[in-house]
């Protein structure tokens, strides 16, 4: 499976895991995945924080896609352009995003 981190201005959000159907690999829902809450792990958070750190940027937003146990993940993929940010599997961080976006439009 993927663990997807959510980040909106540095912080922190939200996590979800994304499993695929048994006896496929895709993770997408469209394909039979799962996706549940998920709390990640200290590895998980340093692998992710050590992504948003080399970005030559702060972002707004940010999706850290990583694979591997938790103990020992890999960065898969830093999405800072349009990334799907699984808003509907935690309904305050819908909010927060909008707070940071209202804040970043002043």
């Amino acid at each position: 499976g993927e663990t997807s981190l959510i980040f909106f201005d540095g912080h922190f959000s939200h996590a979800v895991r994304k499993l695929p159907a048994a006896g496929d690999f895709r993770v997408q829902e469209e394909w039979g995945g799962t996706v549940a809450v998920h709390d990640p792990s200290p590895a998980e958070m340093a692998v992710a924080r050590s992504a948003l750190d080399a970005a030559p940027e702060a972002s707004t937003y940010a999706r850290i896609d990583l694979v591997g146990d938790h103990d020992a993940p890999m960065l898969m993929e830093a999405e800072l352009i349009e990334p799907f940010l699984f808003l509907g599997s935690h309904a305050p961080d819908a909010g927060r995003f909008a707070e940071v976006l209202a804040a970043r439009a002043r």
